[in-house]
Parts: C-alpha cells; sequence; structure tokens
C-alpha cells in the first residue's frame, strides 16, 4: 500500500457537529477519513489529498463551518495526480450548475 498525503480540516468543536457526525457525512460520500481527533477546542480530521476539494464541497453543503480555507486548486503544489487540471476543472464547473 503506497502512503497517500493527506490534508486536514478543522471544525470548531461547539459548531454542532460531533466527529461521528462528520466522519459520517464524508464516507457517505466515498471519503476516506482517518486521524480524528479533538484538540484545542478543535475537531480535526484528515482527508487524502485528491479528496479534499470534495470533502470541502460536502462538509459546506451539509451547513458545516470550515476554519479552514482550502489552498487555491484544492491540492498541495507537490501533488502528482494523473487527472488533468482541465477535466477537474470542467467537473467542479459542473458541480456547480
Amino acid at each position: 500500500m503506497s502512503c497517500t498525503s493527506g490534508y486536514n480540516f478543522y471544525v470548531d468543536r461547539l459548531a454542532g457537529f460531533s466527529v461521528n457526525d462528520l466522519t459520517k457525512i464524508l464516507k457517505q460520500n466515498g471519503v476516506h477519513v482517518w486521524g480524528e481527533m479533538i484538540a484545542d477546542g478543535m475537531i480535526i480530521f484528515t482527508v487524502r489529498q485528491g479528496q479534499a476539494k470534495w470533502a470541502d464541497y460536502i462538509l459546506r453543503q451539509a451547513g458545516v463551518p470550515l476554519l479552514n480555507q482550502l489552498p487555491p486548486g484544492g491540492k498541495n503544489k507537490n501533488d502528482k495526480s494523473t487527472v488533468s487540471q482541465d477535466f477537474l476543472k470542467d467537473f467542479w464547473d459542473w458541480l456547480n450548475n
């Protein structure tokens, strides 16, 4: 099994969502979640780097007040994804229409 880089999400612990609520929302939508914890008043969890944009969209649609913003493109600059950026842009535009 290869190592996959992850993206951390942060949610205020008092925002009305439990760790289980958040992981359930994501897992029901095909997002792999790990590293769930509560620290410094925040719920923190990690998703695959390639699923970060999708996870961000799902959580915001569910009304989850995320404390962090995705970097431009939703991926880190070192990601070596084989999916073309044009395809991802077209898919994202399709999702928003």
